[in-house]
């Protein structure tokens, strides 16, 4: 009815509409959602908790709220369908009221009802769940991790989800509704007969609940309605699995700690049916994850992830025995495929890496005590007599810590994780020692050190993972090597961090497999270390991923992984795959080895040692060798760049979780810690943050992974302090080895192989500290085996001379101090030997030659290598046990070679412009390496070389010479044979200089015995080869008659030989020779001899000193100057050289201090009169000459030059050090001698020199008319001024004078024989001249009668007329000559 006076305005025509939007938190919008919850809310399912008006749309449709839990069941049909509909509700509604659906959806899930109501609800619900879950993911799929877990599914798991009030919400409800029947089965009616457990169905649920209610779990239900589900059913919870499993995590933790079963053991904790029905989920997770890997790789990786931690998880809450048994039958499935496909084998083991990852991942594997250990041997054997796979799971655990054999249960290795209440530490397995037949007898020494099947059993996980490892390194699928690897790796890591020293050489144990692996693998081990392993990592992971995603590892490996996790055998080795492993993989599994190797205790060590065999034994010393050199220190370059290379290589999702949840960050270890230092007690449900369900740890790790930054300089730091601890843990093993092996007959190998190890210690890039502890070690195993390392190990102690010297070389003191006494102690036992450490002497030598010229690839510090040096002199010198000795002066020797060696060796870059000054340089270091032939013949080979290069073959010549006569002389110490060149003295007719080869020193070494003289060059054919050689050089230089002699030295060897061939050829090369002699005598040149003197401290040791410089034939002085002039310029400076014009000594006190002098001066050979008797032909008197002289002329008044009977010369003659030619072109000068020659005394000389040149060229062959005639005309000529006729007047003009003074009558015999020389000239002359000539032969002939008018008077007319009868050329012409007389 209207109001009354109300009046309607224009015939009710509406002036405005008005319309209203609901907009609630509390009240549903969606139709769909509205009837869901109002069909739950009438089924009469009520929730703790929660406000039962928040169950309905509109809170007026229920006007009794009480009433609400007294509401009959409705059909099922109406919740069936409100349930279908809830799928296709809005998703903003849906999202909106989310937490509160799948809190009705459990409960629908868990729903109690009569006996007479069917399942389908309970079906119904878990598809709407997984649809619901699947579309949740799929709207936010923005707001999801890195792992694509959805943050409002992760929030619901966390602070929502509670799967006991949902419990004791669906038993309220049953309870309701009267209860059901005890006889009924409690999974409905529809479960299929497959699926139901037990030998009775009328089995309860849980033992400890009343049989007259049904107590259903949201995990037992998800498990059950998962394995009825439908295909697509069971594909959208796959796609979702990790929801699912946490939240079957969380429902069973909650179960355990609000019936307080968590005291119990754990095989009752759960009921058996539950269990078995979770390892079929697991199988059908499996077979899912094999039938979809190919098409839909991300998922079934991701499905393979979610279950690998509910497999982790489950150890905590249920029996582990029946955890195994998932593994197993996880493992079984997979591996049959696995051997067919790379990705298969990879989930595999990312399956493996996460479950090994549970914090009481020790406590699961049975550590023994060595107590315990020493327990199982003996007369009272006990052994492990059940496994997981052959005994019910009531043996595996017992409740508390003891086991039957006495080994400690999780207490003993940590008693405050014991104490968690709610991830309870799984106890030991129980050991028994009834029957000795049925138990495995384990010894002592096989317990642990072998993969086998008994320690698989014993040790499950350690033992799967390893023989995970073994089965992968068979394959060349560079994936699955570094995967496999990091597991073991990571592991390993935490172990360390985890436990004290004591704990951790009992974990330890449980590695020892992994040694034999590691050794049965060495030669896969990558050996270049030298790029950054990053680098080459990045590139083998490349090429590792396009081999591998081709199918696989060939036939070989698909062998191979077919039988990977099958525990009932062991992985035979097959034939191995040839590529190597990466750097990465490399140095990950010696890290393992090294690890495991310092932690064991030593005697348990030892006894490992003792019991293998002799081949694992050499290669377990070679993996400590590649121990060495790949954890050598590269320095703070090599670091950053490998930091720099591996930065960019970090988005494997799954390597980097892996890495997260082993790093120790956010991990159940760091949790663990937390919950210690809070206060004990509390509900659980109030320590949500202690919860492992409830937090996401790898993800908080991998944010920090991503967020940091690489510290170059800590990386390096880290590189450091493993290399240093790395070499100590190598360092204290070769010590335990070596004594360990002292009884064993391979002693000597072992110790061969142990100085191999050390010597590469030694040489590698090691810090102070740890060389400090090499070198006490290094010289404590000379001390107890110096026969061995001097007598057998020759090659090694030459190396270590080498190591030593390169570190007395070392810029630290203390480096120094130590390598220095340690080469001191390294000559002292050989001494000790043999009263002699000529074998340190020969490889001290040939070590210092390696160093300092750089064939190591290093730099020598030769100031620091010198005050090495002087400290072993110290030592030799404080050495009071050896005082009395020779020792201490033969250390001084050796020390005084070195350090010439060291100092020529090092100058010979300063002075390589200087080809003089450098072939000194050579040929003292040549001398120095006198006792070490091999050096110094090849030392006389690159002197050959750089004389042949400068074209000085002659010299180069006789330094193949040398080298010919070095080699015939080490020979002759072991060939007895006549017709063999007999040592140095063979060629000592060639040069004296020879005997510089001569083997005469008491540090020679027996070449058969020392090892020495072992190059090729070494033997006959090598001798043959240096001597034709040298000949060809002397040829090649004009020395015509030492080549002759070389190939003398030859004959007897192809004779005995009966090489006739050869023989012929060598005296067909002879014949020529003596030809060429014949042929070419008369213009022969031989060089010219030239003194050259230096004066200043610019030249340092070259100060004061005389050399003779052999120059090329008919070099002037002059040129010699100029050249020498030009070089020192340009060392010194234009100002700071003065070239000497004279040739008399300096006054060195008139000389600039700041100034070089260089004074040069012809010389020529001097020869004593006894020597002029053989020395006849021109090659002897310029071949083998060490003696030269010069003349400086002067008169009694001052001057250089004056009248006849006043000219004086002061003669000096020089005498060297070695003959000429010698392997050097100049010669130092060791003796000066000088003395005066009066007027008389020079005449003599000049008269004396040109009738010998006269006489020369008269009698010369063939004839040289134009010589002839100059000597002649310089002889009788009417135009020379002080000719032979005024030197006549001058000296011979008083008869009596000359009666008394004897070098005056030999002045008068010289003119004798010079008057007839003149008068054969004339005839000769006349002889060759032609018809155009005779004019000039008659004006000679006139000159020569006025040139014996003017010698008349001193030798009279009868004189003149005796000399015409004996002169035939004069007799002829006698009228003429009278007439001119």
């Amino acid at each position: 009815g209207a109001l009354p006076n109300l009046k309607w305005v224009d015939g009710h025509k509406p002036l405005f509409r008005f319309s209203v939007q609901v907009t609630s938190t509390l009240y549903v919008q969606d139709d769909r959602i509205h009837t869901f919850l109002s069909t739950i809310n009438q089924a009469g399912s009520p929730i703790s908790r929660h406000d039962p008006r928040r169950h309905t749309a509109n809170p007026g449709r229920v006007s009794n709220l009480d009433a609400i839990a007294g509401i009959q069941t409705g059909p099922d049909s109406a919740l069936t369908a409100a349930v279908n509909k809830l799928v296709s509700s809005h998703k903003e509604p849906l999202m909106r009221f989310l937490p509160l659906i799948l809190n009705k959806l459990f409960q629908l899930l868990i729903r109690s009802t009569k006996a007479t109501v069917t399942a389908l609800v309970s079906e119904k619900a878990f598809d709407t769940l997984a649809s619901t879950v699947q579309t949740t993911q799929t709207e936010l799929k923005e707001s999801s991790d890195m792992h694509g877990r959805c943050d409002v599914l992760r929030t619901y798991i966390s602070y929502v989800f509670d799967g006991v009030t949902l419990s004791e919400s669906s038993l309220a409800a049953g309870a309701t509704e009267g209860g059901a029947s005890p006889q009924t089965n409690s999974f409905g009616n529809h479960r299929p007969r497959s699926v139901v457990l037990g030998s009775s169905s009328a089995e309860p649920v849980e033992s400890d609940v009343d049989n007259s209610r049904r107590y259903k779990t949201v995990h037992n239900e998800l498990v059950l309605q998962w394995l009825m589900a439908d295909p697509l059913v069971k594909d959208k919870a796959f796609i979702n699995a990790w929801f699912f499993f946490e939240i079957m995590i969380k429902s069973m933790a909650q179960h355990l700690a609000y019936h307080k079963k968590l005291g119990l053991p754990p095989e009752q904790r759960f009921p058996a049916r539950f269990i078995e029905d979770l390892g079929k989920l697991v199988g059908c997770i499996s077979d899912e994850i094999v039938k979809t890997h190919i098409k839909d790789t991300h998922y079934a990786q991701s499905l393979n992830a979610s279950l690998a931690f509910l497999i982790r998880d489950c150890f905590s809450l249920i029996d582990r025995g029946a955890v195994f048994n998932i593994i197993r039958t996880y493992l079984r499935k997979i591996s049959m495929a696995a051997a067919a496909d790379f990705s298969l084998a990879e989930m595999k083991l990312d399956l493996l890496r996460i479950v090994c990852s549970h914090e009481h991942y020790v406590q699961l594997n049975l550590p023994l005590t060595p107590q315990s250990m020493m327990d199982v041997v003996g007369d009272n054997v006990v052994a492990y007599s059940h496994t997981a796979f052959d005994l019910p799971r009531e043996s595996l655990s017992r409740p508390d810590s003891i086991s039957s054999n006495g080994v400690q249960d999780n207490d003993d290795l940590d008693s405050e994780a014991s104490m968690v209440s709610l991830m309870r530490t799984p106890s030991l397995t129980s050991i028994s020692s009834t029957s000795t037949d049925a138990a495995l007898r384990l010894t002592e020494e096989n317990i642990y050190s072998e993969l086998s099947n008994e320690f698989r059993r014993v040790h499950f996980l350690t033992g799967l993972l390893l023989t995970e490892l073994a089965v992968v390194l068979e394959t060349q699928a560079a994936k699955l090597h570094r995967r496999a690897i990091n597991s073991v790796r990571d592991l390993i890591m935490s172990h360390d961090m985890d436990f004290d020293e004591e704990k951790r050489a009992r974990v330890a144990l449980l590695y020892m497999p992994l040694l034999g692996i590691i050794t049965d693998h060495y030669t896969r081990l990558c050996r270049d270390f030298s790029t950054p392993a990053s680098a080459s990592t990045q590139t083998s992971d490349k090429d590792g991923a396009d081999s591998d995603s081709d199918s696989l590892y060939g036939d070989e490996g698909t062998a191979t992984l077919k039988r990977a996790s099958l525990f009932d055998i062991i992985p035979t080795m097959t034939k191995r795959a040839h590529n190597t492993l990466t750097q990465e993989n490399t140095r990950s599994l010696l890290l393992c080895f090294l690890w495991v190797l310092k932690n064991i205790s030593g005697r348990q060590l030892r006894r490992w040692w003792m019991h293998l065999e002799f081949a694992r034994k050499t290669m377990v010393l070679d993996v400590l060798d590649l121990c060495v050199h790949a954890f050598e220190y590269k320095g703070k370059h090599a670091s950053t760049n490998s930091s720099g290379a591996a930065t960019g290589n970090s988005g494997d999702v799954k390597s980097i979780l892996a890495k997260a949840i082993l790093a120790g960050t956010g991990t159940a270890r760091e949790k663990l810690m937390e919950r210690r230092k809070q206060q004990q007690g509390g509900s659980m449900a109030d320590q949500t943050g202690g919860r492992r369900w409830g937090t996401t740890t790898y993800q908080q790790t991998v944010d920090n992974i991503f967020k940091t930054p690489q510290d170059p300089v800590l990386i390096a730091d880290l590189e450091a302090h493993l290399g240093v601890e790395s070499a100590l843990v190598i360092l204290d093993i070769l010590e335990l080895v070596v004594d360990s092996s002292q009884q064993l007959d391979c002693i000597g190998t072992i110790l061969s192989y142990v100085l191999t190890v050390l010597l590469h210690l030694l040489s590698a890039n090691q810090s102070s500290n740890a060389l400090s502890h090499i070198f006490a070690s290094q010289r404590s195993l000379v001390s107890k085996y110096p026969d061995y390392l001097f007598e057998q190990e020759t090659e090694q102690s030459s190396e270590l001379c080498s190591i030593l010297l390169r570190l007395c070389g070392s810029s630290l003191p203390t480096t120094r101090s130590q390598a220095s006494a340690s080469l001191y102690m390294l000559m002292r036992h050989n001494y000790d030997l043999g009263q002699s450490f000529a074998r340190v002497k020969v490889q001290s030598t040939v070590a210092l030659s390696t160093l300092v010229a750089g064939s190591q690839g290093q730099s020598c510090n030769a100031d620091c290598l010198r005050k090495s040096l002087k400290t072993i002199m110290m030592y030799a010198e404080q050495d009071d046990a050896m005082c009395n000795s020779p020792f201490p002066d033969q250390v001084k020797e050796l020390v005084f070679n070195l350090h010439m060696i060291l100092r020529d060796t090092v100058n010979l870059n300063e002075y390589k412009e200087d080809p003089d000054m450098l072939m000194d340089l050579m040929v003292r270091i040549a001398k120095g390496y006198q006792n070490s032939p091999d050096l110094r013949l090849t030392w006389l080979q690159n002197m050959a070389q750089k004389h042949t290069e400068c074209s000085n073959l002659v010299e180069g010549g006789m330094c193949m010479v040398h080298a010919s006569s070095l080699v015939a002389e080490y020979l002759s110490m072991l060939e007895d044979d006549t017709f063999f060149p007999a040592g140095c003295a063979s060629f000592e007719k060639i040069t004296p200089n020879i005997l510089e080869e001569s083997a005469i020193s008491d540090d020679v070494l027996a070449p058969d015995d020392e090892g020495i003289c072992t190059g090729k060059l070494f033997a006959v054919k090598g001798l043959v080869g240096l001597i034709e050689n040298a000949a060809m050089l002397f040829d090649s230089g004009g020395l015509w008659e030492v080549a002759c002699m070389l190939h003398q030295q030859l004959v007897p060897i192809h004779e005995q030989n009966r090489d006739h061939k050869k023989l012929g050829k060598i005296y067909d090369k002879m014949s020529k020779l003596q030809g060429r002699i014949v042929s070419e005598s008369s213009r022969r040149s031989m060089g010219s001899y030239f003194r050259v003197s230096f004066y200043g401290s610019k030249f340092e040791d070259l100060d004061g000193m005389d050399f003779i410089y052999k120059e090329r034939s008919h070099m002037r002085l002059a040129e010699i100057a100029l050249r020498l002039e030009t070089f020192y310029q340009l060392q010194y400076g234009t100002d700071c050289l003065e070239i000497i014009k004279d040739s008399k000594e300096p006054d060195r006190s008139k000389l600039d201090p700041d100034k070089a002098y260089i004074q040069v001066t012809f010389v020529e050979p001097y020869f004593d009169n006894y020597e002029l008797k053989w020395r006849k032909t021109f090659f002897e008197k310029n071949y083998n000459i060490c003696r030269f002289y010069f003349d400086i002329p002067f008169t009694e008044g001052g001057k250089a030059h004056g009248d006849l009977a006043s000219q004086c010369k002061r003669r000096t003659i020089l005498k060297t050090a070695n003959v000429f030619p010698y392997v050097k072109t100049r010669i130092v000068v060791i003796h000066k001698e000088s003395y005066v020659l009066s007027p008389a005394e020079v005449a003599l000389e000049d008269m004396q020199r040109k009738y010998e040149r006269l006489i020369e060229v008269v009698r010369q062959a063939p004839p040289d008319v134009k010589g002839l005639q100059l000597q002649l005309q310089g002889s009788i000529g009417t135009t020379v001024n002080q000719g032979p006729a005024e030197v006549a007047l001058v000296f011979l003009g008083d008869s009596e004078q000359v009666g008394q003074d004897k070098t005056l009558r030999k002045l008068k015999h010289c003119f004798r024989d010079f008057v007839r020389g003149c008068a054969e000239g004339l005839e000769r002359n006349k002889e060759l001249i032609s018809e155009n000539q005779r004019e000039y032969q008659r004006e000679l002939e006139r000159n020569f009668v006025e040139f014996r008018r003017k010698l008349e008077p001193i030798f009279g007319k009868k004189t003149s007329q005796r000399w015409i009868k004996k002169n035939r050329y004069v007799e002829t012409h006698k009228a003429a000559f009278l007439s001119l007389l």
